[in-house]
Protein backbone atom coordinates (compact mmCIF):
# COMPACT_ATOMS: atom_id res chain seq x y z
CA UNK A 1 0.00 0.00 0.00
CA UNK A 2 1.59 3.47 -0.72
CA UNK A 3 0.97 6.47 1.50
CA UNK A 4 -1.55 7.62 -0.05
CA UNK A 5 -3.22 4.73 0.35
CA UNK A 6 -2.49 4.53 4.20
CA UNK A 7 -3.26 8.07 4.81
CA UNK A 8 -6.45 7.57 3.56
CA UNK A 9 -7.21 4.84 5.53
CA UNK A 10 -6.15 6.83 8.56
CA UNK A 11 -8.35 9.59 7.70
CA UNK A 12 -11.36 7.41 7.37
CA UNK A 13 -11.15 5.08 10.66
CA UNK A 14 -10.25 8.65 12.02
CA UNK A 15 -13.88 9.96 10.49
CA UNK A 16 -15.74 6.68 11.45
CA UNK A 17 -14.74 6.85 15.16
CA UNK A 18 -15.49 10.41 14.80
CA UNK A 19 -19.04 9.95 13.27
CA UNK A 20 -19.76 7.08 16.15
CA UNK A 21 -18.93 9.14 19.32
CA UNK A 22 -21.08 12.20 17.64
CA UNK A 23 -23.78 10.36 16.95
CA UNK A 24 -24.00 8.46 20.57
CA UNK A 25 -23.41 12.07 22.14
CA UNK A 26 -26.30 13.60 19.99
CA UNK A 27 -28.61 10.64 20.90
CA UNK A 28 -27.92 10.96 24.76
CA UNK A 29 -28.27 14.91 24.52
CA UNK A 30 -32.05 14.30 22.38
CA UNK A 31 -32.75 11.57 25.32
CA UNK A 32 -31.63 14.19 28.41
CA UNK A 33 -33.67 16.99 26.36
CA UNK A 34 -37.00 14.54 25.79
CA UNK A 35 -36.87 13.93 29.41
CA UNK A 36 -36.68 17.48 30.55
CA UNK A 37 -39.31 18.66 28.61
CA UNK A 38 -41.36 15.78 30.01
CA UNK A 39 -40.13 16.33 33.70
CA UNK A 40 -41.40 19.70 32.62
CA UNK A 41 -44.67 19.67 31.83
CA UNK A 42 -45.15 17.60 34.87
CA UNK A 43 -43.65 19.82 37.02
CA UNK A 44 -45.61 23.32 35.68
CA UNK A 45 -48.32 21.95 36.81
CA UNK A 46 -47.05 22.04 40.95
CA UNK A 47 -47.09 25.95 39.54
CA UNK A 48 -51.03 25.65 38.14
CA UNK A 49 -51.97 23.22 41.38
CA UNK A 50 -49.38 23.48 44.26
CA UNK A 51 -51.20 21.19 46.27
CA UNK A 52 -49.01 18.81 44.06
CA UNK A 53 -46.37 19.04 46.10
CA UNK A 54 -48.24 16.94 49.45
CA UNK A 55 -47.28 14.04 46.59
CA UNK A 56 -43.64 14.84 47.37
CA UNK A 57 -43.57 14.90 51.01
CA UNK A 58 -44.08 18.72 50.58
CA UNK A 59 -47.11 19.29 52.90
CA UNK A 60 -49.14 22.70 53.96
CA UNK A 61 -47.67 21.86 57.77
CA UNK A 62 -44.47 22.26 55.90
CA UNK A 63 -44.93 25.14 53.87
CA UNK A 64 -46.12 27.13 57.01
CA UNK A 65 -43.21 25.98 58.85
CA UNK A 66 -40.75 27.57 56.53
CA UNK A 67 -42.67 30.54 56.04
CA UNK A 68 -42.79 30.03 51.88
CA UNK A 69 -45.67 29.07 49.27
CA UNK A 70 -46.36 26.39 47.18
CA UNK A 71 -45.90 28.82 44.49
CA UNK A 72 -42.44 30.01 45.49
CA UNK A 73 -41.37 26.29 45.68
CA UNK A 74 -42.83 25.32 42.56
CA UNK A 75 -40.82 28.26 40.81
CA UNK A 76 -37.20 27.43 42.71
CA UNK A 77 -37.61 23.91 41.73
CA UNK A 78 -38.29 24.81 38.20
CA UNK A 79 -35.86 26.65 37.95
CA UNK A 80 -33.40 24.06 40.03
CA UNK A 81 -34.41 21.53 37.24
CA UNK A 82 -32.97 23.11 34.52
CA UNK A 83 -29.90 23.89 36.15
CA UNK A 84 -29.60 19.68 36.55
CA UNK A 85 -30.50 19.52 33.15
CA UNK A 86 -27.72 22.31 32.07
CA UNK A 87 -25.01 20.03 34.73
CA UNK A 88 -26.10 16.65 33.06
CA UNK A 89 -26.02 18.00 29.42
CA UNK A 90 -22.90 19.15 29.95
CA UNK A 91 -21.66 15.84 31.18
CA UNK A 92 -18.66 17.68 33.87
CA UNK A 93 -17.82 16.05 37.12
CA UNK A 94 -17.27 19.93 38.36
CA UNK A 95 -20.18 22.09 37.42
CA UNK A 96 -20.09 25.91 37.41
CA UNK A 97 -23.13 28.31 39.02
CA UNK A 98 -24.10 31.17 36.71
CA UNK A 99 -24.08 34.37 37.85
CA UNK A 100 -28.04 33.64 37.53
CA UNK A 101 -28.00 31.26 39.52
CA UNK A 102 -25.58 32.43 42.39
CA UNK A 103 -27.76 35.36 42.33
CA UNK A 104 -30.55 33.16 42.73
CA UNK A 105 -28.93 31.18 45.64
CA UNK A 106 -28.07 34.25 47.83
CA UNK A 107 -31.56 34.72 48.54
CA UNK A 108 -31.75 33.81 52.30
CA UNK A 109 -35.73 32.11 51.23
CA UNK A 110 -34.01 30.12 47.96
CA UNK A 111 -31.42 28.67 50.60
CA UNK A 112 -34.60 28.11 53.23
CA UNK A 113 -36.66 26.36 50.62
CA UNK A 114 -33.10 24.56 49.08
CA UNK A 115 -32.22 23.30 52.67
CA UNK A 116 -35.50 22.60 54.21
CA UNK A 117 -37.45 20.99 50.94
CA UNK A 118 -36.44 20.62 47.86
CA UNK A 119 -32.85 19.03 48.54
CA UNK A 120 -34.21 16.14 50.08
CA UNK A 121 -37.64 15.70 48.96
CA UNK A 122 -37.32 16.69 44.84
CA UNK A 123 -34.00 17.01 44.00
CA UNK A 124 -31.61 14.02 42.50
CA UNK A 125 -27.93 13.86 42.95
CA UNK A 126 -26.22 15.73 40.25
CA UNK A 127 -22.81 17.84 39.94
CA UNK A 128 -25.37 21.01 40.31
CA UNK A 129 -26.22 19.88 43.20
CA UNK A 130 -22.84 19.93 44.48
CA UNK A 131 -22.04 22.99 43.01
CA UNK A 132 -25.27 25.01 44.93
CA UNK A 133 -24.29 23.39 48.55
CA UNK A 134 -20.65 24.61 47.87
CA UNK A 135 -21.73 28.31 46.70
CA UNK A 136 -23.87 28.08 49.70
CA UNK A 137 -21.64 26.48 52.65
CA UNK A 138 -19.00 29.19 51.32
CA UNK A 139 -20.89 32.42 51.52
Amino acid sequence: MDLIGVISLIIAISAATFSYFSFNENKRIKRFTQNFSRLINVEEMLSKNPSFLEFHGVSKKLLDENNVTAEEVAYILLSVRAGQEDSRIKNKRKYRLSPYRKKLFSNEKTQLIWKNILKERLIFRSSFVKAVDEYIANK
